[in-house]
């Protein structure tokens, strides 16, 4: 959720006393300042927009430190992505994180095709983020860096709160649902397109601005070059940690 956002629903001030918020879901929600006092946690799960953490305080103690050790240790793309200053810094993130959907793809390909398919908790499966991946390049290469008035692919996922009529202004099919090998081609067009920005971009280019509009919701806006070369390794980044969750958990045996 961004921060000019309206959510649906308001909850800001509440005091909740004795509340029963078990099995609950927020998503998409605006939880900065909430405080749980006295309250059963177990099994309390959070996930973050983009995996960006503010402070989180456990018992007095912040936990966000640990937590951000831990997933760097992981998925050792993050601690390169925050370093990235120079071109040949963004090449070699985007070489990273390329390397494991590279690696995922290959590993789907064995897949049964209802695993592809597969939600896990609401979440997107994994056929939905390459399709988002198809879209967030669309987006970020097409429309910012190369100014391409229509970049969008019919079969691209766009956020939960993309507006419908966005949506097909776009000529984005809200219930498309193409086969995996479609998915994959699609992808593979995109991810080559996202190369050649990397391979082309240089350092006295980076903070160049670009103005335009990623999509008729969200109007027109100003970003940098390195801006834009960062959305994108972010994006591929981001969703390969879902997916790689979800699929461990579908292996695991995890309801939908």
């Amino acid at each position: 959720m961004s921060d000019d956002a309206t959510p649906r629903l308001s909850l800001a001030g509440a005091d909740l006393f004795e509340a029963d918020l078990s099995g609950a879901v927020l998503r998409e929600s605006d939880l900065r300042g909430t405080r749980i006092v006295g309250s059963l946690v177990d099994g309390l799960e959070i996930t973050a927009f983009s995996g960006i953490l503010g402070s989180i305080t456990v018992e007095g103690v912040d936990v966000v430190p640990f937590v951000e050790a831990e997933l760097d240790r992981r998925f050792p793309y993050r601690p390169l992505l925050r370093r990235a200053t120079t071109a040949d810094d963004l090449r070699a993130t985007f070489a990273v994180v390329d390397a494991l959907w590279v690696d995922l793809l290959e590993r789907a390909a064995d897949l049964p095709d209802p695993v592809r398919r597969r939600q896990v908790g609401g979440e997107w499966s994994l056929a939905q983020t390459v399709r988002h991946l198809v879209m967030a390049t669309d987006i970020w290469v097409g429309r910012m860096l190369r100014g391409q008035e229509h970049p969008w692919h019919p079969i691209g996922q766009p956020v939960g709160d993309e507006p419908r009529e966005s949506v097909l202004a776009m000529g984005v099919d809200p219930e498309a649902d193409p086969p995996w090998e479609h998915v994959v081609e699609v992808w593979r067009t995109r991810r080559a397109m996202a190369a050649e920005e990397f391979a082309a971009a240089t350092d006295d280019r980076l903070d160049d601005d670009i103005t335009g509009s990623p999509t008729p919701a969200i109007g027109e806006e100003t970003r940098s070059r390195r801006r834009c070369l960062l959305t994108i390794v972010r994006e591929m980044g981001e969703h390969h940690r879902y997916a790689t969750r979800d699929l461990a958990l579908i292996e695991a045996g995890a309801p939908s």
